[in-house]
Protein backbone atom coordinates (compact mmCIF):
# COMPACT_ATOMS: atom_id res chain seq x y z
CA UNK A 1 0.00 0.00 0.00
CA UNK A 2 2.35 2.51 0.81
CA UNK A 3 5.72 3.69 -1.75
CA UNK A 4 8.48 5.19 -0.92
CA UNK A 5 8.18 5.45 2.95
CA UNK A 6 12.30 5.38 3.44
CA UNK A 7 12.50 8.71 1.01
CA UNK A 8 10.03 10.32 2.93
CA UNK A 9 12.36 9.65 6.75
CA UNK A 10 14.58 12.76 5.20
CA UNK A 11 11.67 14.91 4.78
CA UNK A 12 10.23 15.20 8.32
CA UNK A 13 13.38 14.26 10.26
CA UNK A 14 11.99 15.25 14.16
CA UNK A 15 9.22 12.42 13.62
CA UNK A 16 9.73 9.51 16.19
CA UNK A 17 9.20 6.09 15.06
CA UNK A 18 6.25 4.91 16.29
CA UNK A 19 4.72 8.83 15.02
CA UNK A 20 5.70 7.42 11.52
CA UNK A 21 4.03 3.95 12.52
CA UNK A 22 0.79 5.63 13.05
CA UNK A 23 0.93 7.45 10.72
CA UNK A 24 1.19 5.14 7.94
CA UNK A 25 -1.72 2.98 10.13
CA UNK A 26 -3.84 6.16 9.43
CA UNK A 27 -3.52 6.31 6.28
CA UNK A 28 -3.72 2.25 5.30
CA UNK A 29 -7.12 1.69 3.87
CA UNK A 30 -6.59 -1.68 5.06
CA UNK A 31 -6.26 -0.47 8.60
CA UNK A 32 -9.68 -0.41 10.07
CA UNK A 33 -9.02 0.40 13.79
CA UNK A 34 -10.39 3.56 15.29
CA UNK A 35 -8.32 5.77 17.29
CA UNK A 36 -8.69 3.78 20.54
CA UNK A 37 -7.65 1.10 18.96
CA UNK A 38 -4.41 2.60 17.21
CA UNK A 39 -3.75 3.76 20.78
CA UNK A 40 -4.12 1.04 22.81
CA UNK A 41 -1.94 -1.03 19.83
CA UNK A 42 0.65 1.75 19.94
CA UNK A 43 1.04 2.06 23.50
CA UNK A 44 0.31 5.97 23.44
CA UNK A 45 -2.46 8.40 25.29
CA UNK A 46 -5.21 9.67 23.28
CA UNK A 47 -3.53 12.94 24.55
CA UNK A 48 -0.39 12.38 22.74
CA UNK A 49 -2.43 11.41 20.03
CA UNK A 50 -4.31 13.72 19.29
CA UNK A 51 -1.34 16.26 20.34
CA UNK A 52 0.41 14.76 17.50
CA UNK A 53 -2.20 16.20 15.33
CA UNK A 54 -1.03 19.46 15.89
CA UNK A 55 2.25 18.88 14.66
CA UNK A 56 3.06 20.11 11.62
CA UNK A 57 5.72 17.48 10.50
CA UNK A 58 3.03 14.73 11.39
CA UNK A 59 0.62 16.02 9.40
CA UNK A 60 2.99 17.22 6.59
CA UNK A 61 4.46 13.37 6.55
CA UNK A 62 0.52 11.88 6.11
CA UNK A 63 -0.02 14.57 3.39
CA UNK A 64 3.32 12.73 1.66
CA UNK A 65 1.46 9.29 2.54
CA UNK A 66 -1.66 10.28 1.03
CA UNK A 67 -0.64 11.80 -1.86
CA UNK A 68 1.91 8.84 -2.73
CA UNK A 69 -1.14 6.42 -2.40
CA UNK A 70 -3.64 8.49 -4.44
CA UNK A 71 -1.22 9.25 -7.43
CA UNK A 72 -0.54 5.26 -7.38
CA UNK A 73 -4.06 4.02 -7.50
CA UNK A 74 -4.29 7.19 -10.21
CA UNK A 75 -4.09 4.45 -13.02
CA UNK A 76 -6.23 1.85 -11.97
CA UNK A 77 -9.51 4.27 -11.05
CA UNK A 78 -9.43 5.47 -14.86
CA UNK A 79 -9.50 1.59 -15.37
CA UNK A 80 -12.36 1.25 -13.89
CA UNK A 81 -14.09 4.34 -15.01
CA UNK A 82 -13.31 3.27 -18.48
CA UNK A 83 -14.94 -0.24 -18.04
CA UNK A 84 -17.97 1.62 -16.72
CA UNK A 85 -18.04 4.36 -19.75
CA UNK A 86 -17.60 1.27 -22.54
CA UNK A 87 -20.67 -0.10 -20.18
CA UNK A 88 -22.90 2.86 -20.80
CA UNK A 89 -22.60 4.35 -17.38
CA UNK A 90 -23.85 7.70 -17.31
CA UNK A 91 -22.34 8.66 -14.47
CA UNK A 92 -19.40 7.28 -15.41
CA UNK A 93 -19.42 8.79 -18.97
CA UNK A 94 -20.31 12.41 -16.92
CA UNK A 95 -17.42 12.34 -14.39
CA UNK A 96 -14.87 11.42 -17.64
CA UNK A 97 -15.92 14.00 -19.73
CA UNK A 98 -16.02 16.56 -16.85
CA UNK A 99 -12.30 15.53 -15.64
CA UNK A 100 -11.61 16.23 -19.66
CA UNK A 101 -13.18 19.52 -19.56
CA UNK A 102 -15.71 18.03 -22.30
CA UNK A 103 -19.26 19.44 -20.01
CA UNK A 104 -19.18 21.52 -17.75
CA UNK A 105 -22.06 21.28 -14.41
CA UNK A 106 -24.62 24.62 -15.04
CA UNK A 107 -24.12 26.02 -12.15
CA UNK A 108 -27.49 28.83 -12.90
CA UNK A 109 -29.40 25.81 -13.05
CA UNK A 110 -30.14 23.80 -9.59
CA UNK A 111 -30.35 20.35 -11.59
CA UNK A 112 -27.49 18.29 -12.82
CA UNK A 113 -28.04 19.73 -16.68
CA UNK A 114 -24.28 19.90 -18.52
CA UNK A 115 -23.30 22.28 -20.79
CA UNK A 116 -21.07 20.37 -23.36
CA UNK A 117 -18.21 22.04 -25.35
CA UNK A 118 -16.94 20.80 -28.62
CA UNK A 119 -13.59 22.90 -28.50
CA UNK A 120 -15.19 25.33 -31.25
CA UNK A 121 -17.50 26.76 -29.07
CA UNK A 122 -16.84 29.89 -26.08
CA UNK A 123 -17.25 29.05 -23.01
CA UNK A 124 -19.86 30.63 -21.05
CA UNK A 125 -19.25 33.48 -18.01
Amino acid sequence: MLTKVNTLKGLYPNLKTKQRRVAEALVDPDDVRNVSELCKDFNISRTTFYNWQQNREFIGYIDCLVENYTTSIIPKAWKEIGKKVEQGNMEAIRMLLEVKGKIQKDSNVNTNNVVIFTGEDEIPK
